[in-house]
Parts: structure tokens; C-alpha cells; sequence
């Protein structure tokens, strides 16, 4: 047996163990997500695969709190880290994301009445609706709701271009149905046109070899990472590139931005985050709830 064959089973593993382990885990203090990836020691990724317990603010000393994440879970060992996710909806722009764009093209900015801006992911088709559609995450664009080009809040030439009117809660994803207005489909401002999707088996695979994923959203533009986690649930975990230059990965008003691989294959929905690390939503998911046709 290799060693990637070993870790691919091991990650399956885990995957499989984090299905029972989730409800217990999120219980204790300060849980806020859990998935299954590399462990981390002293800030150092590590080659060891683990159920990671992502907590707010700093680990804390045992003596302080009689719920503490314990470090296995019925012999699986669990790793704890500090980490807070935040939603990525609004923040200063990329200039040239903000404009009025026609035809209409994933990575730039849209919005809805009254709140902020986030990205179009891509333009799509779907089983459940004729037409072309803009696919976002739900917290840019919640069902029924009016959705301009750019966002109101990034220029006052803002134009409505559709209505949400499908939504998977469960992916964090949300299709909108477009007015009289033109796009092209799967076509993304800065990067090659996406020509499918990942399935779960190919991620499971790309994130035991950390593969590369490069994303193009609203704020930050096109940035690099490297996929390295990933939750029974769906959320993958996308981490910044060791030594890399760009100083974050992804910012507020980058959800909705689609992560490819470097066959140009859709992996996941950007939707929240940090500085070093990004959570998306597995588009196989997404794909499938939605009725996504590629």
C-alpha cells in the first residue's frame, strides 16, 4: 500500500468517524466547526491526518474550563484549533469588479436592496429553471430577493439584474433568476472558463495531495490556495499557499466566488473565512440541490 493510498483510506476514515462525532465535538466550549484534515503543531502543518475542532479565540489552558475538546474521540485523535470565520460579504472593492459589466460574468460585484455586496460566483444552467442563472451564496442573495450589478453600495449605476428564487439552505448557495439581461455561462472575470465540477471522491483525493485552487472574487480578485480539509457535511477548507506573497486569501465581499482546480473544475462556493484560511461549500453538493447542468 502507498503512502497516498494509506492517507485516502485514513481520510475516509475519519470522514466516516466525524458523521458520530459531530453533535459531541460542537458541544464543547467555543466549537464552531469540525472537519477532517492535516494536523497542526506549534503552527506548522504536519503530515498526520486528524478530526479537526476549529475553535473562537485561543486554545485555553485545561485548568480554565471543564469543557474542553478532549484530544480523541473512541481512539481517533483530534486536533484543536484556534481559528473565527467570518462572512464574506462587503468590504473596500477591486475597482474593476464594481462597474456595470454586460454580458454579465462570474467574479464581480452584486448585491440586494438595503444590505451589502458579495460576488457572482458564475453564471449557470439548472433542471429546475429555463435559462441562464446567477449562482452566489445565500447571504449575498436570500430568496426572493431583488439582486443588482454591481451592488448599490459599489456604484450608484447599479441595475437590477434578477430575483433569488431558488435557495439550498444546507450549501449556503442561492440561484437567481435573471431579468432581460445577458450573461455567459461559466465564464469568470480573470480565470479560464470552469468546464465541471469535482466530485466527492476527486476532493477527497485533492485534499489528501493539497492541490491547488485559485478563486476570482469580488475584493481580493484572483488568489491561490490549497486545499487541505474537509467536513462530512461539505465545507472544504482552503488554506493560503506556505511563504506565500498575497496577504490573505480571501476577504469580506468575496462570497459567492467560485474555488476551480487547475483543470478548471469547480470545487467549491466561497463563503467565509480568514486571512490564511477560506471555507467553501463542496459544489458537488451544489451541483446536486441545485440542479446544476455543466
Amino acid at each position: 500500500m502507498t503512502a497516498r493510498t494509506d492517507k485516502l483510506r485514513r481520510f475516509r476514515e475519519l470522514l466516516r468517524a466525524l458523521k458520530g462525532a459531530r453533535l459531541e465535538l460542537k458541544g464543547f466550549d467555543h466549537v464552531h466547526h469540525v472537519d477532517v484534515g492535516f494536523r497542526y503543531r506549534g503552527g506548522k502543518r504536519t503530515e498526520s491526518l486528524a478530526i479537526r475542532v476549529f475553535i473562537h479565540g485561543p486554545k485555553r489552558k485545561r485548568a480554565r474550563s471543564r469543557r474542553l475538546v478532549p484530544l480523541t474521540w473512541r481512539g481517533y485523535p483530534v486536533d484543536v484549533i484556534s481559528s473565527t470565520f467570518k462572512r464574506h460579504c462587503m468590504t473596500t472593492p477591486e475597482p474593476r469588479r464594481t462597474g456595470v459589466l454586460v454580458p454579465l460574468i462570474g467574479g464581480v460585484s452584486i448585491g440586494v436592496d438595503g444590505r451589502g455586496a458579495g460576488t457572482l460566483g458564475m453564471v449557470v444552467q439548472s433542471s429546475n429553471c429555463p435559462g441562464l442563472l446567477l449562482l452566489t451564496c445565500n447571504h449575498v442573495a436570500d430568496l426572493h430577493e431583488r439582486v443588482f450589478q454591481p451592488a448599490q453600495s459599489d456604484s450608484a449605476a447599479a441595475r437590477p439584474v434578477g430575483e433569488t428564487f431558488d435557495v439550498s439552505a444546507s450549501d449556503l448557495a442561492s440561484l437567481v433568476r435573471l431579468y432581460d439581461v445577458q450573461g455567459l455561462e461559466s465564464e469568470i472575470l480573470a480565470l479560464p472558463k470552469c468546464v465541471g465540477v469535482a466530485d466527492k471522491a476527486a476532493l477527497i483525493g485533492m485534499c489528501v495531495d493539497r492541490s491547488e485552487v485559485r478563486k476570482s472574487g469580488r475584493s481580493t480578485g484572483v488568489t491561490i490556495g490549497r486545499l487541505e480539509g474537509l467536513s462530512d457535511t461539505g465545507t472544504v477548507s482552503i488554506v493560503n499557499p506556505d511563504d506565500s506573497p498575497q496577504p490573505e486569501i480571501a476577504c469580506e465581499g468575496d462570497s459567492g466566488a467560485i474555488w476551480m482546480t487547475q483543470d478548471n473544475r469547480a470545487v467549491g462556493l466561497h463563503y467565509a473565512g480568514e486571512p490564511w484560511r477560506a471555507c467553501a461549500q463542496a459544489m458537488y453538493l451544489i451541483q446536486k440541490h441545485l440542479g446544476l447542468i455543466f
